[in-house]
């Protein structure tokens, strides 16, 4: 391959011709990174042949292939290069907190960060809690609003991939509330009379479309 990109599901294979006048070679040697890799004697003239290798690390390869005849002439072509990536990229939501309460329902600001080592990122987009909105983010800004039908639970997920298909996701949950809480009164009743010296419990229900986050007796 030349610019050529490969993920760690991808077999990875080297392929090169070989010739020589005197129809004879002795040997022919892979180099990656300039240190010799692996070395085939009495290689095949004419023919595409091939090194095969795995347990690389991520990154930028520059490869050659050196070739030595019968009379000690050896020759090295030029080279070439390929780029192994087998990691997803990476993303992390900064905002809103996991679990945030909202009294608005539209323009939900999500942000997030994002990035890839190596071979870079080609798409971002995500998806709300039905599943019916799934929006592209074009331009792979780390920034987007939603808006909700109102009261509620709802979560994102926002997925991002490179061109290889390594791809990360990560989902943020947030609840919506435009109703006010309420409370229900339920012991002791209104205006009853207690014995001095008597404890007195309050029982009472809190009714709210999302979590509580509080409770205080006045």
């Amino acid at each position: 391959p030349d610019g050529s990109n490969f993920s760690s599901t991808t077999k990875l294979g080297l392929s090169y011709n070989l010739s020589d006048d005197n129809n004879y070679l002795i040997n022919s040697s892979l180099f990656l990174n300039g240190l010799r890799n692996q070395t085939t004697n009495n290689p095949s003239l004419d023919t595409t042949l091939n090194y095969t290798f795995s347990g690389i690390s991520d990154g930028y390869y520059n490869w050659s292939i050196e070739v030595c005849d019968s009379d000690n002439v050896c020759n090295i072509s030029s080279n070439r290069t390929f780029i192994f990536d087998s990691t997803s990229p990476s993303i992390s939501i900064i905002k809103p907190t996991d679990y945030q309460s909202f009294q608005y329902k539209d323009n939900i600001n999500i942000n997030f960060t994002r990035s890839d080592a190596t071979i870079g990122i080609q798409a971002i987009w995500w998806s709300n809690t039905s599943g019916l909105v799934n929006q592209t983010l074009s331009d792979l800004t780390a920034n987007f609003t939603v808006s909700e039908a109102g009261d509620g639970n709802f979560n994102v997920t926002i997925y991002i991939n490179d061109s290889l298909g390594n791809q990360q996701n990560a989902t943020i949950h947030y609840f919506v509330s435009l109703t006010n809480p309420s409370i229900s009164l339920l012991n002791p009743s209104n205006n009853q009379w207690i014995p001095n010296g008597s404890n007195i419990n309050f029982n009472f229900t809190p009714i709210a479309a999302n979590v509580i986050s509080n409770c205080s007796l006045w």
